[in-house]
Parts: C-alpha cells; structure tokens; sequence
C-alpha cells in the first residue's frame, strides 16, 4: 500500500514538471481565459468578445478581440500554445481574411511596425485562401516577420483533406528562435519559415482581430483557453542578446505634416549626435547628442528648429554621427 501511494505521489511530482517544462524550457506565462486578467504579469482588454466561465473567451462576432500586454517582453527563443474549441473555420468563414491568433512586438494601430524594426506573426484563414474556386473549406496562411515589412514571409496550409470537428480542442503552438519560426496545430507542423535578426522581442497577443486600424476581422466562433507561454524565465531583456548594428532606421510617416518618428540602433556603447540639417548642409535641428549605451532608441520630431521655430516645408536630412560610423537618410516636411 506504501508503494503504490508512492508511486502515486511520483506520478503527479512527475506532471507537475512536465507541465512547468517543455522541450527544456520553463513555463513563463499562463492564464485560461475565462475572466479578465490584471497581475503583475499582464493586462487583458476584452473588445466585443465573451468570457465563459470555466471555458474560456469566445469570439463572438469578426469585431471581437481579447488583447494581452505582457509587462515584459518574451525571450528570443520561447513557445506560445492557445487551445481552442468550438472551431470550424468551413463553418464559421464570413469573410475574406479572419484572424485567429496574433504575436506582435508593439500595440500601434496603423502601418508603423511595418517601417521598423518590429515583428509579428499571424494565423489567419478565411475564403480569400480557398484551394480551389468551388472549395468550401477555408484554409490557413500563416505570415511572420522579424524585422520591418521587407523580412515578412508567409505560406499556406492545409488540404482538402482535413476535416473539422466544432467538439474537438485544437492545440496550436508556434515556436521561435533566432532562425526559425513553426506553427503547428495538435502537434503537426503545418508552418516553417526563416525567421532571423529578430531585435524587437514579442509583447503584445491579439486573439481574433489584429491590432491593425484595418483589421481583417476574427473568426467568430472559437472558445479560446488554455493559453502557455513557454522560455527563458521573463526577465528584462539584456540589450546584448540583440544583434544590433549600428543605424538609422528609415523615419514614419514619411512625408509628415506634424511629427515623424526617428528611430536608430547603435552596435556598441557610444558618443553619438543625431542632427537635422537643410539642403545648404546647415544643422537646424539637434535632436540627441552625448553619450548612449548599445540598444534601440526612438524619438519624434516636430518640423521645428533648435529655436522652436516651425521649418518650411522641404526636404531635410536626419543624420546619425558617432567616431565610428555615420548614417543618413531624407526626410519630407510638408506644410
């Protein structure tokens, strides 16, 4: 009796690890979903959809969103796993692009990330990716980008084979390191893309619509729960696990009435200036001088001059200066 109370106690020590553990990496996050959240971990925003207790939150409707901010960024190399029930995407398709599941690296509601440094990945379906003119089943694209637009990659998955079940429990999971990026779904990879130089760590979860002004909408239906995330135990990212290089990164919106944002990178602990000057070579703006460690900065620029005047419009250019290296590109005011 001794022993098998023993071997009982062992059995349930043993998944206590598995579940804190997966793959060697410690579990770092998670929460199931049927209420809203507020800890020093993370806040949740609940637009439009439905917490079910027990359950877990439903997208009710394309508009619906659970948006997640974590207070701190996720490692470069993690695991993030949903689960979801109630999920038919033949079914529940209403329009020609749905999301289902979004990772991003900041929250902005319009094309900024795109001209940065940021990252994302999507799961998404909808009819606009049938197989076949005449096909009913909507298939998956999964898209992901580690830096800025210009590195974003995607593919489409699934057959007309696959059938759906509105009372299974789908488990996907996409993984991420400093080369790749998986996507499975119940364990089977349907996704595998490059995904390297990520500098701008995850932080940011859109279940249903993205955080895009223009959304694509949700897929209404799914009860989501269960979510893990998996890594390196969440701390403050050190900057030095970043493979910065030292340069400007192009300034957005480009051309800009009002304000421009202007971010740079520097490889290596530095003095540096950064300056606008006119088309006659003339500094008109300082905008950062002095000494910074390695890492990533941005700062907005209003059109005005050192003495708070409001330029004319024109073209200017946004220099990056330290002993080491310079960098330069335009920028249009337009009045």
């Amino acid at each position: 009796m001794r022993q098998r109370k023993s071997i009982i106690l062992f059995c349930l020590l043993f998944s206590t690890i598995a579940f804190a553990q997966r793959d060697g990496e410690q579990l770092i996050f998670s929460a199931n979903l049927d209420h809203l959240l507020e800890s020093e971990l993370c806040s949740m925003i609940n637009k439009g959809g439905t917490f079910i207790k027990g359950e877990g939150w439903q997208a009710t409707s394309v508009e619906s969103q659970l948006f997640i901010e974590l207070q701190k960024a996720l490692p470069y190399e993690g695991t993030f796993i949903v689960r979801a029930k109630n999920f038919d995407p033949e079914s529940q398709n209403e329009r020609g692009k749905q999301q289902i599941i979004n990772l991003y690296s900041c929250k902005c509601g319009d094309k900024s990330i795109f001209y940065t440094d940021g990252s994302w990945c999507n799961v998404r379906t909808g009819n606009k990716y049938l197989w076949l003119k005449n096909d009913s089943l909507a298939y998956f694209k999964f898209l992901a980008a580690p830096r800025g637009f210009d590195t974003r990659l995607e593919v489409r998955c699934f057959d007309a084979a696959h059938k759906w079940d509105l009372n299974h429990e789908y488990e996907f999971k996409i993984s991420w390191n400093r080369q790749r990026i998986l996507c499975y779904m119940d364990d089977v990879e349907y996704a595998n893309l490059k995904f390297e130089g990520q500098t701008v760590p995850f932080k940011y979860i859109f279940l249903g619509t993205d955080n895009l002004i223009w959304g694509y909408g949700a897929q209404p239906g799914p009860v989501y729960s269960g979510l893990e995330i998996y890594g390196r135990k969440m701390t403050n990212l050190d900057d030095k696990e970043a493979p910065y290089t030292s340069r400007l990164i192009p300034a957005y919106p480009n051309p800009f009435n009002a304000s421009t944002i202007i971010e740079y990178t520097l490889a290596e602990e530095t003095q540096f200036s950064l300056c606008i000057y006119n088309l006659r070579g003339e500094i008109v703006k300082t905008l950062e001088s002095g000494h910074k460690q390695m890492g990533r900065y941005q700062i907005v620029w209003d059109g005005k001059s050192d003495r708070n005047d409001p330029l004319p419009s024109g073209v200017y250019f946004v220099r990056l200066d330290s002993p080491a290296f310079q960098d330069i590109f335009k920028a249009t005011l337009l009045r």
